[in-house]
């Protein structure tokens, strides 16, 4: 989902309320709800992080972005099979999306005790973004593990 300037400002506050105000005036935005989520989800709130990226998945259930919002969420409760079958979700609506298999990567290998097979995934995630450096950190520090 593409970050529109005014979301892109006020991710960039961290401003509760101004967040909070964007789903109230657009509750029917995915984007919004998204948004929000995140913000809840950095504050720890997962619980109810997790109400707003259902929201927003219901809203837009083909952005890949909001499967993975929603999987992130899934997965800070502690609900790893959700969480991966949301990154599965993303990975089939767009098989690009460098975070999903990162993120399965991840599970696989702490969350389930399998680096053998978290490493090939975290892997796909560097082919599909080389310049994002968490892959390769993630890589590196799995090598060790």
């Amino acid at each position: 989902m593409p970050r529109s300037a005014p979301a892109a400002a006020i991710a960039a506050t961290g401003n509760e309320a101004e967040f909070r105000r964007a789903v109230e005036l657009s509750p029917n935005s995915a984007e919004a709800n998204h948004w929000f989520s995140n913000l809840l989800r950095d504050l720890g709130r997962t619980r109810e992080a997790l109400e707003y990226a259902q929201r927003s998945a219901q809203l837009d259930p083909m952005s890949a972005i909001v499967r993975v919002n929603l999987g992130g969420a899934l997965e800070g409760l502690g609900q790893f099979s959700a969480a991966a079958a949301e990154y599965g979700r993303a990975i089939k609506i767009d098989p690009s999306i460098p975070n999903a298999p990162l993120l399965i990567g991840w599970l696989k290998a702490y969350a389930q005790g399998r680096v053998d097979e978290g490493v090939p995934w975290v892997m796909r995630a560097a082919e599909l973004d080389p310049g994002q450096a968490e892959s390769r950190a993630w890589l590196s520090g799995m090598y060790f593990d």
